[in-house]
């Protein structure tokens, strides 16, 4: 997977071709698995135990914790539906840590509705203390909040219509309370894209009973972004929760979040091909998953700046490269 290759027929293909660097750390007296006997294997792993050493792993990588931004969203590998079988595409919560650019977990859910389910037993399993855990408006409840605070973290939720009360709080509070709003103004040039930020804080009184239930709540936010690409303008508005009470804070966590999806899963996708993965018997296209996530944790602890597939095109040519990735594990 590291040096480009993402499906078993390619890999076996690899590895016959490199069976003499395979050889330095494993036995292969019977040589290299056919690519048959490859995904039976991954199909018949126990990913719930590959979860467990996929953690432990990841928790030994990362240098910064207390300050972490966590970010969790869920992503399908859309290749993976079964037409016959009737059966959706895997569909995978992942969590990424911001300050550490790495993947720290993911667990299958398979629709997207049963990643609240995911997000409270990988809350409940993660080292979060005094991070800042971030999601998208799925997740905005009173439980998650709940559960967040009780894994002794802050939180910034993605705030919409499915919970009416709490958007219509939000929105008649920025209307209501103008005089008392915090802003800063942010603005990106690049590609042809001129895009302008204003965030703006209102701090609230958790305490107050409309609030209660959502736990340790602090304050509101709302992003209005104004885009111009081509002469063409846009405007955006997006509305969040927080416990955190530092309009600074609140808009790094609600920024960072994005990393999930440019720095995880668009690269999945655009490096590792990941939507085009047809496996889907047994456990082999989510064990496969944890395998693409490991060799991009390799990739992101190696200083080089350069690109993804510039790296991967690097390890296939180069031995000595090839070890110092593997090193880190």
């Amino acid at each position: 997977m590291i040096c480009g290759f993402k499906t078993f027929v390619e890999i076996e293909d690899f590895a016959n071709e490199r069976i003499d660097f395979f050889r330095k750390c494993l036995d292969l007296r019977h040589g290299i698995p056919s690519h048959d006997r490859l995904g039976g294997v991954f199909g018949i792993i126990d990913s719930a135990h590959f979860a467990e050493c996929f953690e432990e792993w990841t928790s030994s990588l990362r240098e910064a914790v207390g300050s972490d931004i966590v970010a969790f969203d869920g992503k399908s590998i859309c290749g993976s539906f079964d037409v016959p079988k009737n059966k959706a595409p895997i569909h995978l919560m992942n969590v990424w840590s911001s300050e550490n650019s790495i993947c720290l977990a993911q667990m299958r859910c398979d629709v997207k509705g049963n990643e609240i389910i995911s997000l409270e037993k990988l809350i409940g399993r993660l080292s979060l203390d005094e991070c800042v855990v971030t999601a998208d408006a799925m997740h905005c409840h009173k439980a998650t909040t709940r559960q967040i605070s009780e894994a002794k973290a802050n939180y910034a939720l993605g705030l919409k219509k499915n919970e009416i009360k709490m958007y219509s709080n939000c929105v008649d509070s920025f209307e209501l309370k103008s005089s008392e709003i915090h802003t800063i103004k942010t603005s990106e040039k690049g590609h042809g894209r001129v895009e302008e930020r204003i965030i703006d804080f209102l701090e609230v009184d958790g305490s107050d009973e409309k609030y209660d239930g959502w736990i340790n709540f602090n304050g509101f936010v709302r992003i209005t972004t104004n885009r111009t690409y081509r002469g063409k303008s846009s405007t955006e508005t997006r509305y969040y929760i927080t416990s955190l009470n530092d309009i600074k804070e609140a808009s790094k966590a609600v920024r960072y979040h994005w990393q999930i999806e440019n720095n995880l899963h668009w690269v999945l996708d655009n490096a590792f091909s990941e939507d085009k993965c047809r496996l889907r018997t047994k456990n082999a296209g989510e064990n496969l998953a944890y395998i693409r996530k490991i060799a991009l944790n390799l990739f992101s602890k190696d200083e080089k700046k350069i690109s993804i597939k510039r790296k991967m095109l690097k390890a296939l040519l180069n031995e000595a490269y090839l070890e110092s990735i593997l090193a880190n594990l």
